[in-house]
């Protein structure tokens, strides 16, 4: 069994245990919400990533690290899947962990994540024009995760599973240029 294999299904396991201590503890929503905060972090300390994935540095210095910086702004529960992730030497795939406990999630409660992506905040009506015209095309509820990025300028871009959908500003200037380059 080749190692991509063995650790699809060994995440997919880890992913499986913390659902079900996680709707056993009544923590469901709060685990899921660390996991996401958890992995912007990760995406956005370039740093902080790296150091996690040292193969020279030892697993208890990692641990130590990952306490000190996420402190009391996460469940015990969600810290101590990470902790066991570093310990087993996983913690490269913590962003597919993520992502497979997400989508056992989905499945649990017939809901869908959307990420949705702004340069601005959007207010609550705009969110619920979002929600609703979401949930008319996939027929699940839907919950929103907003990132503000002013990289794309203007508009938005939704994601929902592996599915994208970029009407920014910057994808369009994107094209555009594609366009003009190919005149050339």
């Amino acid at each position: 069994m080749s190692t991509v294999i063995k650790d699809s299904t060994s995440i997919k396991a880890y992913a499986k245990a913390l659902l079900d201590i996680a709707k056993a503890e009544g923590k469901l929503a709060e685990i899921k919400n660390d996991l996401f905060q958890v992995s912007q972090l990760f995406k956005q300390q370039s740093d902080l990533w790296s150091f996690l994935n040292d193969n020279q540095m030892p697993a208890d210095k990692k641990s130590k690290a990952l306490k000190e910086i996420l402190g009391d702004n996460v469940q015990d529960l969600t810290l101590n899947q990470l902790d066991f992730l570093i310990d087993q030497g996983k913690q490269k795939l913590i962003f597919d962990f993520v992502e497979k406990f997400n989508q056992l999630v989905e499945i649990e409660e017939n809901k869908v994540t959307a990420e949705v992506t702004t340069a601005v905040p959007i207010e609550a009506a705009e969110q619920e024009k979002i929600r609703a015209k979401l949930k008319k095309e996939t027929g699940k509820e839907i919950e929103l995760r907003l990132i503000v990025d002013k990289d794309i300028v203007a508009g938005l871009v939704i994601k929902i599973g592996d599915r994208v959908v970029d009407a920014s500003v910057r994808n369009r200037l994107a094209q555009l240029h594609g366009g003009i380059t190919s005149i050339k």
